[in-house]
């Protein structure tokens, strides 16, 4: 069988489903949501040590994480499967786009009222969406596209027509880099009482005194160095790192040793995986607040002592660098009852003229829609296709539709 089943979050809209691409993932996002708010109740001293080497060495490599954690491999595997059991997918690959020749984008709209279900339909037709959610403070929806480097202006373009045909009011394509996830600062929790310190000022000071270094960058080219079989072993292990190769081999009908060299040799040495994101909330997420936040800085070493200092924020999810601009896209995630002291905090890096600009938009996770890298849509021969007019052809059937909803 050539490929993967196609399929993807399931999310019902104006009596449509999202176009599908990559592996199904079971579960809803609200689902998913909730699994990973109660993940922290597993999480004792020992498991904390196995997931932080985990995402330091790698989900794959469990004799490793045993030998670095002291701790036999027999308690390490059990361990690591009870877990799984609790959230289903303990690790995800966090794919480094720019090596595949696309470019990351964040899409914020602002539907057209009466229009936002239609919105969210015609953001998914450009088949490069890797999330689409609803939000609040200035926009309605949120949209994370990748889309193939040399396409980007046929994009905006697309976007331009869905605000011309009178879907949406405004919107806004900010290119960015790909996400660098931050991993839960544990120095900070405390698992008998299961609860957090919060250290606001001196989080602060880090970066009002430009005492952490750190440096991120924009992309220097976008090569496309997978090819279609890299692409469909890449989306399975979006979903789960940990997927054995095993299943991968028999979903693609390639043998387990022809799997295991493109990931030994060609997937890991070209660094198309970013890093290992293990999928842990620290706090439940109906008591907590998910913001996308955009930072402007007065000059890079206030932006990159920013972004160093973000990871021991653990209330800062990722971070992401607007392409040629002195700006970060910001995901917080924070208790509502700190919500307050996040934005103290931005506002003091304002007065003391580290940030010059800030905004913000709360997402609504319970909405989001999510789906893995499309690798039904690229060719060994031609590359990625991106076939403009019929975007254009779905794009007016959605707009009829709305009409005659009306």
């Amino acid at each position: 069988m050539e490929g993967f089943i196609k399929g993807s979050v399931e999310t019902k809209m104006s009596g449509a489903v999202m176009p599908p691409s990559g592996p199904i993932e079971k579960i809803t996002m609200e689902q998913r949501l909730r699994l990973m708010g109660k993940f922290m109740y597993a999480l004792d001293e020992a498991n904390i040590h196995i997931i932080k080497l985990m995402h330091e060495i790698g989900p794959r490599n469990l004799l490793e994480v045993a030998r670095c954690a002291g701790i036999p491999a027999t308690s390490v595997y059990d361990r690591a499967r009870k877990l799984e059991e609790r959230v289903k997918a303990l690790s995800a690959a966090n794919l480094d786009h720019s090596k595949l020749g696309l470019k990351k984008c964040i899409t914020l709209v602002e539907s057209n009222p009466g229009m936002e279900d239609y919105v969210t339909e015609a953001l998914a037709v450009p088949n490069y969406w890797k999330t689409i959610m609803r939000c609040e403070g200035g926009f309605t929806h949120y949209g994370l596209h990748a889309i193939p480097e040399n396409r980007t202006r046929e994009f905006e373009k697309y976007m331009d027509e869905t605000k011309r045909a009178g879907l949406v009011r405004k919107y806004e394509a900010v290119w960015v880099t790909d996400y660098r996830y931050a991993f839960p600062n544990f120095r900070l929790y405390d698992p008998a009482n299961r609860s957090w310190s919060f250290e606001w000022d001196r989080w602060s000071n880090l970066v009002k005194e430009k005492e952490s270094a750190g440096e991120i960058c924009d992309p220097s080219c976008y090569p496309i160095e997978a090819d279609r079989t890299d692409l469909n072993i890449l989306a399975a292990l979006e979903i789960d790192a940990r997927t054995k190769f095993s299943e991968i081999s028999k979903l693609l009908g390639i043998t387990l040793q022809a799997v295991k060299h493109r990931y030994d040799k060609r997937i890991i040495p070209r660094g198309l995986i970013r890093e290992f994101v293990i999928n842990v909330l620290p706090y439940p997420p109906e008591l907590s607040d998910l913001y996308e936040v955009l930072l402007t800085f007065e000059d890079e070493e206030g932006m990159n002592t920013f972004f160093g200092a973000s990871e021991e924020m653990f209330p800062i999810l990722r971070t992401v660098k607007v392409l040629g601009e002195r700006k970060l896209g910001v995901r917080a995630y924070c208790p509502r009852s700190e919500t307050g002291r996040l934005f103290a905090m931005l506002s003091g890096f304002a007065r003391a003229g580290v940030v010059g600009d800030y905004s913000a938009v709360r997402v609504r996770p319970e909405t989001q829609s999510w789906q893995t890298i499309s690798a039904e849509l690229f060719d060994d021969e031609t590359g990625w296709k991106y076939e403009s007019s019929q975007h254009l052809a779905t794009l007016d059937s959605i707009v009829q539709n709305a009409k005659v909803s009306v």
